[in-house]
């Protein structure tokens, strides 16, 4: 029984450091760095003027 409280104030710990840690982040910032590092073919041959 103690083992299945501590897992659950362990989940719930994680869930409520998730929800802080997205509420601070920088979304521009992370949208920049997801779209200049996730880069698919066809940005690159829109970007290379299609060839």
């Amino acid at each position: 029984m103690k083992k299945i409280i501590i897992a659950i104030i362990a989940v719930v710990g994680l869930g409520l450091v998730s929800q802080v840690v997205e509420q601070n982040m920088d979304k521009e910032a992370v949208k920049e760095a997801v779209t200049s590092t996730f880069k698919t073919p066809a940005d690159e041959k829109t970007e290379n003027g299609g060839n």
